[in-house]
């Protein structure tokens, strides 16, 4: 009887650490939001953009990067992996992206790297179909923020910092007098 009670309980533990890793979330990033509609980097860059402000909180410069449709594997510039049956897998890109968009069925989910990487894990899970289950993948696509930096302007810096030498060479001469 108590062998049969602690093959039971290590059967229920085994099970309950199975169903676990199973219902791991597997997108990497921060989840934004599913949208209904596309998210073509040419028609639809204004209305990704507006919902990624959305969530940030502040405007952004949001750039394409790189699409890869499913079932390929892409090359280049972002390569994907899959499984099960095209509901997840990973993305890698050359250089560093902040945001990624999986396409599947009518909607996308966006998701934020922050910061950014040049790769991740995807999936479906966050779009549903008209059934109510998750379709496959339609296209994973990659975007950049084009963050511009304001130049500091040094030749001002330069000559306040020579007046503030020759001040001081003043006071010092002064005293000597």
């Amino acid at each position: 009887m108590k062998k049969l009670y602690i093959i039971l309980t290590n059967l229920v533990f085994v099970l309950a650490i199975s169903s676990a890793t199973v219902l791991a979330y597997t997108n990497s990033g921060t989840y934004i939001g599913t949208f209904e509609g596309n998210d073509n980097p040419v028609q639809d860059l204004a209305t990704v953009e507006s919902q990624i402000e959305a969530f940030l909180g502040y405007n952004i410069d949001l750039n394409y990067y790189a699409k890869v449709d499913a079932p390929s594997t892409g090359g280049g510039t972002l390569t994907l992996t899959y499984e099960n049956d095209n509901k997840s897998g990973t993305w890698t890109t050359t250089d560093p992206v902040s945001f990624y968009t999986v396409k599947a069925s009518n909607s996308y989910a966006i998701y934020y790297e922050d910061p950014a990487t040049t790769s991740g894990t995807w999936s479906t899970i966050d779009i549903l179909n008209g059934g109510g289950r998750t379709p496959d993948l339609s296209h994973l696509s990659t975007w950049f923020l084009n963050v511009t930096v304001t130049p500091v302007p040094e030749p001002s810096t330069l000559l306040l910092s020579g007046f503030g030498l020759l001040l001081a060479a003043g006071l010092i001469k002064r005293r000597k007098c």
